[in-house]
C-alpha cells in the first residue's frame, strides 16, 4: 500500500492530536515493460483496487508516515 496523504488533526490549542492516514494499492505511474515483471504489478494484477484509512492517535507515530512511502499489509486472523 502507498501513502496518499497524511492530514494532521489539531486541537483548539493547535497541538497535534492525531493524523489521518490514507493509503491506496500500489502501481507504477510510468507503466511496466513488456514482461510486467514487477512486485507491484503482480500485486495489482490480483488486487487492482484497494484503499485504507486510519486515524492515528499515538503521538509516537506522528510524522512517521510520509506521502509515497510503500508498505506491506499483513492480514493475520485474530482468534
Amino acid at each position: 500500500m502507498r501513502v496518499l496523504s497524511v492530514e494532521e488533526q489539531k486541537g483548539s490549542d493547535e497541538e497535534i492530536m492525531g493524523e489521518i492516514l490514507k493509503m491506496t494499492a500500489v502501481s507504477k505511474s510510468e507503466g511496466y515493460d513488456e514482461t510486467g515483471d514487477d512486485e507491484n504489478n503482480t500485486y495489482a494484477k490480483w488486487s487492482p483496487s484497494a484503499s485504507f484509512e486510519i486515524d492515528i492517535r499515538n503521538p509516537n507515530l506522528f510524522g512517521k508516515f510520509v506521502v509515497d512511502q510503500e508498505f506491506y499489509v499483513d492480514f493475520t486472523l485474530a482468534d
